[in-house]
């Protein structure tokens, strides 16, 4: 895969945001990425993506017309070898449980990212993935190993409650390990090892990850967030 280049597609209501996309896209890794079409609608990105079947899409949910969880859906369905990244204004539990739900594969937010530091990540992220001889199946049984019995029947190791709990304190509530040691009467040290077994698991690289593999497998979910804001 040394020699690969990725294909992408840009979808962003502001043309700013794509070309300032494009711009380092061309100005950093211009061996490794290329822009195959830029789009200012949800429409145009599902046609689009059909045309070139391109490695990823980066894709704004704020779009006009057919929006940007409708456009994930139809992507993720119509082109299912091509990888999905939101980038979103939108920074609440919500709006990321609802695109991972749509396809999303990441979820990265306009508010703690400038155009470079976008880019680092998409062409990193796709070199990860690439070196999986089948990149979906790939990403998707690395993440098997997190998921209970009762949902795969095939022996996986799952989550404890324990874990499941830690995981959506943390994700949902965004307490640190100092605030659930206390929520749950233990130490610092037995949480952090409860997240560490979480993300071993799941095969997650960090937090957000896990979080993200465990919405998307359905080990959490909206109503898990909605339980530990109201008893938060």
């Amino acid at each position: 895969m040394v020699n690969q280049k990725f294909r992408l597609i840009l979808v962003d209501d502001h043309p700013a945001m794509r070309e300032s996309i494009a711009a380092a896209v061309a100005d950093f890794y211009p061996r490794r990425l290329d822009v195959v079409a830029q789009c200012g609608d949800g429409l145009s990105a599902v046609e689009q993506a059909k045309k070139h079947g391109p490695d990823l899409v980066l894709l704004d949910l704020g779009l006009p017309g057919k929006n940007g969880l409708q456009a994930l859906a139809e992507i993720c369905s119509a082109c299912p070898a091509t990888r999905l990244i939101v980038f979103s204004m939108h920074d609440d539990q919500a709006h990321v449980v609802d695109a991972i739900r749509a396809g999303a594969d990441d979820y990265l937010f306009k508010g703690q990212m400038g155009a470079k530091e976008v880019v680092d990540h998409v062409a990193h992220w796709l070199e990860r993935e690439s070196e999986k001889p089948d990149r979906v199946r790939g990403h998707v049984f690395s993440a098997l190993r997190g998921l209970a019995v009762d949902r795969v029947a095939r022996g996986l190791p799952s989550l404890t409650e324990t874990e499941i709990r830690v995981l959506g304190l943390a994700g949902f509530r965004g307490l640190s390990m100092k605030e659930i040691a206390k929520e749950l009467s233990g130490s610092e040290r037995t949480i952090r090892k409860h997240l560490e077994n979480t993300y071993e698991k799941l095969g997650a690289r960090n937090q957000a990850h896990a979080v993200c593999l465990a919405i998307k497998l359905g080990i959490l979910s909206a109503e898990s967030a909605e339980l530990e804001e109201e008893n938060g």
